[in-house]
């Protein structure tokens, strides 16, 4: 009787294994992380307009270090633009020995259609100097590096962003805005509403 209930025993694991069916067993495979891909470039632009925030010179320059994140998420989009996100979109403002840092997640703006093709990098706050103030609310100020050609044709293909690109390829508008429409404190003074508008003369990427 033993041995009669072992071979039922073994006849009905074999019966109940994949195997038995053709079905090998298959192990879960992990999907394959998505690569990391940054871009860092610098921008030097001319202080054309200070808004009366005196720090910034009228006619001396800005340095904006961008770094972006080729695979950042998107935030929200259509075909024609995209909003995108990452940890690693960095961004820095510096004008002499002044300088600011983003502190929120860079917004990389891209957007095409059949006249323009446009690609900003956003800053929605940042980090101040010591003796500066300014409302830190998200989504009430914001400080931008912004590049348009009035063109269908160029670096941008739909909503994606592009892998690189150069001042040549936005030849309409080059710009660095730093919009403290809240108002800002800074040593020396005070402005209720201001916009620092900047004419960007020079990009280059920066290798790692």
């Amino acid at each position: 009787m033993e041995r009669r209930l072992t071979g039922l025993l073994t006849i009905t694991l074999v019966s109940m294994s994949p195997s038995a069916f053709g079905q090998p067993t298959q192990l879960p495979v992990a999907p394959e992380p998505t690569p990391i891909e940054t871009r860092t470039y610098q921008v030097k632009a001319r202080i054309k307009n200070n808004a009366g925030i005196t720090p910034f010179k009228v006619g001396e320059l800005i340095t904006v270090r961008f770094t972006y994140d080729i695979n950042s998420k998107k935030l929200r989009s259509d075909d024609s633009y995209a909003h995108r996100v990452s940890k690693r979109n960095k961004m820095t403002f510096a004008s002499g020995e002044t300088k600011f840092a983003a502190t929120e997640d860079i917004i990389i703006a891209v957007s095409s259609g059949k006249y323009y093709q446009t690609l900003n990098f956003v800053a929605n706050d940042l980090e101040l100097p010591e003796g500066w103030e300014t409302n830190h609310k998200r989504g009430r100020q914001h400080y931008v590096v912004m590049f348009q050609t009035l063109t269908p044709e160029g670096v941008i293909t739909g909503n994606s962003i592009p892998d690189r690109f150069s001042l040549s390829d936005f030849k309409d508008t080059a710009e660095v805005r730093l919009n403290f429409v809240e108002g800002v404190k800074f040593p020396g003074g005070e402005v209720k509403r201001g916009v620092v508008m900047c004419k960007i003369e020079s990009l280059e990427e920066v290798k790692h």
